[in-house]
């Protein structure tokens, strides 16, 4: 897939575990808010377990539902976030390619809300919910 500007603003930046996001492969995102990304699985993103750590998912859910709310507000706004939430249904091992699909549920005046979706060959490892705060000054694209 072409790269996207918003998905490219975001790829593009400084901050913590960035070298995750930049292994992402965005497959899809498209203009009402949804995105379909992948990323294998390596060494660095798991626990002792040697299975993506809970803080990996946390990462991604950020990120990509923080990419799908921008590319679905009118003001291409990505705010901050209020409230996340991730439930682990199955674990993720290392070397495993799994599927991210991330949907911008609503962006209002103040509020936006995303789910996401871990798949791996279809069958779901985790949802997540974020909520996040559309200020105009500080997260503007």
């Amino acid at each position: 897939m072409a790269q996207d500007p918003v998905w490219d603003f975001f790829c593009k930046s400084e901050g913590y575990s960035q070298e995750i996001l930049r292994r992402v492969k965005l497959l899809e995102l498209t203009p009402d808010g949804f995105l379909r990304a992948s990323l294998l699985i390596t060494e660095a993103e798991c626990n002792f377990s040697k299975v993506l750590h809970g803080a990996a998912y946390s990462f991604l859910t950020d990120m990509l539902t923080s990419v799908a709310i921008a590319k679905k507000d009118k003001e291409t706004r990505a705010g901050v976030s209020i409230e996340l939430s991730v439930s682990f249904i199955k674990a993720l091992p290392l070397g495993s390619e799994v599927i991210i699909e991330s949907t911008a549920l609503r962006t209002g005046r103040n509020l936006a809300f995303a789910n996401a979706l871990f798949l791996l060959n279809g069958e779901v490892y985790a949802r997540a919910h974020h909520t996040k705060f559309l200020n105009n000054v500080v997260s503007k694209l």
